[in-house]
């Protein structure tokens, strides 16, 4: 199909939702020590591990993070981790319909909407 780029990975083992709390870190060497909570384990994207980060710190920290992956195209993997961010609000929002929840699914179709937002489309 013209204007559709096939995205070429080799698939990898992820932990699919690393955040904050699921990072252990020695607060005197500042070393990250562990990383918990493998419940999300899955094969995938490598980039996807990138995406929570952007949803919890944004998208100028993951430009910085990328920064100590110099072999990395950045904006390349910026713009997948923001299609990535698309399909995870969306999985919620399907997750949170289905069982039910109205305050989640609230919360997925405001985040969503926000997130379409920043987008830059073609």
């Amino acid at each position: 199909m013209k204007g559709i780029v096939p995205i070429k990975y080799i698939p990898t083992l992820l932990h699919a939702d690393l955040k904050p709390e699921h990072i252990l870190c020695d607060l005197e060497s500042g070393y990250i020590t562990g990383i918990i909570d493998w419940g999300d384990i899955s094969i995938g994207d490598p980039d996807y591990d990138f995406t929570c980060f952007s949803l919890y710190y944004g998208q100028s920290f993951v430009r910085r993070l990328l920064h100590y992956f110099p072999e990395m195209d950045a904006e390349h993997k910026l713009k997948k981790v923001q299609f990535f961010i698309l399909v995870r609000w969306l999985q919620d929002l399907a997750l949170f319909f289905k069982s039910g929840d109205k305050k989640f699914v609230d919360f997925c179709l405001s985040n969503l909407r926000s997130h379409l937002l920043t987008l830059s489309l073609p």
